[in-house]
């Protein structure tokens, strides 16, 4: 579970600019919609819309997405040589799409002054248009997002008042239209323009075979999806100027929904899911229902009102001679409400590895497209009849789109972990358990006895996390040294109760298959925990708050809120969006959690900013960072040797976030620089299709012969692998939470005596720099990772002398033990009347260095 390392910040001032920029955007295209109809003809609008899609599917595909390439590129020397491929394949698509546009005004006859100056006209669009979208992607890799959102207000005005100002002029042709908009790309294309020193020393070839799937895989699905899009409006040019115009009128109308809230939701909703494919496969599929959904019916009530509003009000708003538009409008409504719906979450099938699934769903709807439309070619069916049919088609393409993704996601099963390894005792009390004088050990988890006399009073603790949730389990062990009896509920293992020792008790419900399932069991875990004679509740969902606020309002016992994660922040600052969404967001969840979380008990938290908030209510709160266990780590720690930074490990979870394509990447860079290092890498997928992914990705690498693959290891059993490691890495890619974070690995990494090679993130970069010894390198660059581990090799009495040092500063500063456990059992026994004082007084204050991260 991750959890932000440092508070989070209110939204900065640039993020609040960049939102009110980018729907100012669409505001001033609005405007300019309504100034066009007024201006132009329906012929000239409908001849402009038809030609200038041409000039889309070409400029969109034409750079082959190398300017995509390049925003990702892992060095500036590729990024810089991919842009300038880019920019002039832009310029070389827009001379051949004139060439052609000339050819076929000769072939068919129609080569004449106001054709050929089209023809440059849609040249010049052609180019324009390619150059904007490279210069884009050149600044998003520079992360001048706010620079991005005012050129495109900026491109809008230009090309709102170059097309007013045309008209006014008395030129009120398609191809004015299309100069207008050619000048607007332009304009932004130039003022996004930054000049950047050659790359010198790097081979074109190469470069561009580190790159190919965006030109082999990225690029033909793009134009494919570019002409699916664009064949109606070359359909309705064929049959008249008017038809066109009346589509892309219709079209542009119906995408306003989209425009202003497709493009927010999307990164909330797949980074979610995204998330959820990552840390807890079973949910994602519940959470792409729930979000399916919602979309479904806004997308409904949004654009029934649209076309319906558009259907009274177009004589009025666009004038008469538009009002065929609105009668488009309504015929496309299935497949605007599908689009929707289902574009938001698009990249989920993806995620999952679907990416040949995606690409035949692609092809399907393409030829479709093309064959809904060919009896209107033929004269056999009218325009409308075959409108709506196409309407219908994409509405039944997007349901197939939906069952694709809903079977991916049922199969984005996680990987089981192996079972501990031991003998199974007797348990004279009952269940699954083993137990000996010293340990409790079951399948899925494991606690010390306690030691100390029974209080005589018992801890309930209810969640709806899974059996074994590791931070669940380190505060009931706390709760039990500080001499209270514990009942754990919880979901997942063989559903039934089982009592290993006089002091322990534990009920298991189902297993939940999706993330409505598990709230679904909220009911029933809270149902459990009202039966159990408890003298107070140690909560650890945001979900159990309304109910564990009503059982301590009828019993007069207190509650513990445990929080696990910034709630409030979680959705309306992890991904980037619209000011108000946010706002939203945050206040509707921060309000809730304070009405509950303040009537409670008390609160334990995950870090002194996340205390903080409690303590403002006046609610006692203590902050319990995920330290590792001494239980799990006791092993006395070992001096770092020369021969020990030979193995390089890395025990985190393997998916592309993770940083799996850097791991098999630095295997092959150490291959070549440094032969005699071995890499160990934890098999830990989250599902089959991040297994599948990394498997393809070693294939790929040739199968390098230092990359070791180990199976997974329980928790208890880390220590022992770290031992006979020296270095330790963290691969985390710059996305999501990663810049707040740090890994639960790290802790392990320091208290057991490795040096630490992580990507270079704010969060990493500060516990490497208070808390071990290591290098901080570019996220995505396998070749910097191989050099920081030459490095240390190069020094390797220095660094082995400066991690021993570390380790022992960090087992004391780092132990859940000696940290973490005095303060929850300090309030534990404060709202039970067990102990004297607030709780907290008599340890130090934790340093606050990260989320508790698989």
């Amino acid at each position: 579970m991750r959890r932000p390392a440092v508070a989070l910040p209110v939204p900065s001032r640039d993020r609040v600019q960049t939102a009110a920029l980018m729907m100012s955007a669409q505001a001033v295209n609005l405007a300019g919609i309504l100034l066009v109809t007024r201006l132009y003809t329906p012929a000239a609008f409908g001849r402009y819309a038809a030609v200038a899609a041409v000039a889309a599917v070409a400029g969109g595909a034409g750079a082959l997405r190398l300017d995509v390439a390049a925003a990702t590129a892992a060095t500036e020397r590729d990024a810089t040589l991919l842009l300038r491929i880019a920019a002039r394949l832009n310029g070389v698509v827009g001379v051949v799409v004139a060439l052609l546009a000339v050819a076929w005004a000769a072939v068919v006859g129609d080569l004449d002054r106001p054709a050929f100056v089209e023809a440059v006209a849609l040249g010049a669009l052609t180019t324009a248009l390619g150059l904007s979208g490279t210069m884009v992607y050149a600044r998003v890799r520079d992360r001048r997002y706010r620079l991005v959102a005012v050129v495109k207000l900026v491109t809008t005005l230009v090309q709102g008042v170059a097309m007013v100002a045309f008209a006014l002029l008395g030129d009120r042709s398609a191809t004015v239209l299309l100069a207008a908009t050619a000048l607007g790309y332009a304009t932004g294309a130039l003022l996004l323009f930054r000049p950047r020193p050659p790359a010198a020393g790097v081979g074109v070839r190469d470069v561009l075979r580190r790159h190919r799937p965006f030109m082999t895989a990225s690029a033909p699905a793009s134009l494919i999806n570019g002409l699916t899009l664009n064949v109606p409006l070359f359909v309705a040019a064929a049959v008249s100027s008017v038809a066109a115009a009346d589509l892309a009128l219709a079209l542009r109308v119906g995408a306003l929904p989209s425009a202003l809230l497709g493009q927010a939701l999307m990164p909330i909703l797949f980074g979610e899911i995204a998330h959820q494919l990552r840390s807890s496969p079973r949910r994602a599929r519940a959470s792409y229902d729930r979000a399916l959904a919602g979309l479904s019916v806004a997308g409904v009530v949004l654009l029934t009102g649209l076309a319906v509003g558009t259907h009274l009000a177009a004589p009025l708003v666009f004038g008469a001679e538009w009002a065929g538009a609105a009668t488009v409008l309504l015929l496309l409504l299935p497949f605007l409400v599908g689009q929707f719906a289902v574009v938001p979450l698009s990249q989920t099938l993806a995620g999952t590895g679907g990416n040949r699934q995606q690409l035949l769903w692609d092809v399907g709807r393409l030829l479709t497209t093309g064959l809904v439309f060919l009896p209107t070619l033929a004269g056999w069916i009218s325009w409308s009849t075959s409108l709506l049919s196409f309407s219908l088609a994409m509405a039944g393409w997007y349901g197939g789109h939906v069952l694709l993704t809903r079977a991916a996601l049922t199969r984005a099963r996680p990987v089981e972990d192996r079972p501990a390894s031991g003998t199974t005792p007797t348990n004279p009390y009952g269940g699954d358990m083993i137990v000996d004088a010293d340990v409790i050990t079951t399948a899925h988890w494991r606690l010390r006895a306690p030691t100390v006399a029974s209080a005589g009073r018992t801890v309930c603790v209810p969640t709806v996390h899974p059996v074994g949730d590791r931070r669940v389990l380190r505060c009931a062990q706390a709760v039990l040294d500080a001499g209270f009896d514990v009942h754990l509920i919880w979901l997942g293992g063989e559903p039934g109760e089982s009592r290993p020792h006089p002091r322990v008790r534990e009920t298991r419900l189902p297993e939940p298959t999706s993330a409505r399932q598990r709230l679904r069991l909220v009911p029933a875990v809270a149902a459990v925990a009202e039966r159990t004679h408890a003298d107070l509740w140690h909560i650890h969902d945001y979900y159990l708050l309304p109910r564990a606020r009503r059982w301590s309002r009828r019993t007069g016992r207190p509650v513990l809120y445990d929080v696990h994660e910034y709630y409030p922040e979680y959705y309306s600052q992890r991904f980037a969006a619209p000011a108000p969404v946010q706002h939203a967001a945050r206040r509707l969840v921060a309000g809730a959690e304070r009405w509950y979380a303040g009537r409670l008990g008390a609160a334990n938290a995950v870090s002194e900013q996340l205390a903080d908030r409690f303590r403002a209510l006046g609610l006692p709160a203590v902050a319990t960072p995920n330290y590792p266990s001494a239980d799990a780590f006791a092993r006395p720690a070992r001096p770092l040797t020369p021969d020990l930074l030979r193995r390089v490990v890395h025990t985190g979870s393997l998916t592309t976030d993770y940083g799996a394509d850097v791991l098999v990447g630095l295997a092959v860079e150490l291959a070549r620089r440094a032969p005699d290092v071995e890499v160990l890498a934890v098999s830990r997928f989250p599902s089959e299709a991040a297994r599948r992914r990394f498997t393809e990705a070693v294939a790929r690498a040739g199968h390098p012969t230092n990359l070791r693959m180990l199976d997974p290891v329980p928790a208890h059993e880390v220590a022992d692998l770290l031992a006979t490691c020296g270095i330790g890495l963290s691969l985390m890619q710059d996305v999501g939470e990663a810049r707040l974070s740090v890994n639960s690995k790290f802790y392990e990494y320091a208290i057991m005596g490795l040096a630490v090679v992580t990507s270079d993130l704010p969060a990493a970069r500060h516990f490497v720099e208070e808390h071990a010894v290591g290098r901080c390198v570019p996220p995505a660059s396998p070749d910097r990772f191989a050099q920081a581990i030459t490095d240390l090799l190069a020094d390797a009495e220095a660094t082995c002398a400066a991690v021993d040092r570390a380790a022992a500063r960090a087992r004391d500063e780092l132990s859940w033990e000696r940290t973490c456990a005095p303060r929850l059992r300090a309030i534990v026994r404060h709202l039970l009347d067990v102990g004297d004082g607030l709780p907290g007084q008599a340890v130090p204050r934790p340093t606050s260095v990260g989320v508790d991260r698989p």
